[in-house]
């Protein structure tokens, strides 16, 4: 459209229409590099509306994308943060049951040395806290691992 309202007029760079869609790019996305312009009131007319609708068009929707984009990507952020809790938990859950399990170990070690060291004959629970009972009369309904 630039190209035929320019055309006829002397030093303009509108000297054929890939030039004017050239110089309509520029216009609509901002850029407008300054190397030709409309000379006449009506082409500087439809550069003023090329320029307003650019904006319309391509500037006013990159808010709503970015916006969109940083919902997205704080959203990756908490299920991301989730999974690293989530393995964290999940590792200090085997680490909690390995000293556990080599708490108990130790225990029966040493509940196994009180007995052994009292006599080989028969020993009662009396002898023992009531804190050992309870390990004690725990721990035989467990099966021994060689």
């Amino acid at each position: 459209l630039e190209y035929f309202i320019e055309n006829e007029e002397a030093d303009t760079g509108f000297y054929s229409i890939p030039q004017g869609m050239w110089w309509a790019v520029q216009t609509l996305t901002s850029l407008g590099y300054g190397d030709f312009t409309p000379v006449t009131i009506l082409g500087k007319l439809v550069g003023s509306m090329c320029a307003v609708s650019g904006v319309l068009v391509m500037a006013l929707p990159i808010p709503i994308v970015v916006d969109n984009f940083g919902n997205y990507y704080a959203e990756q952020k908490k299920i991301e943060a989730k999974e690293l809790k989530k393995e964290a938990q999940d590792k200090q859950a085997e680490v909690d049951k390995a000293a556990e399990k080599v708490a108990n170990q130790g225990l029966v070690k040493t509940l196994s040395s009180k007995i052994a060291i009292k006599s080989p004959s028969i020993v009662s629970l009396e002898d023992f806290s009531k804190t050992e009972q309870t390990t004690m009369t725990s721990l035989a309904h467990f099966p021994r691992s060689q």
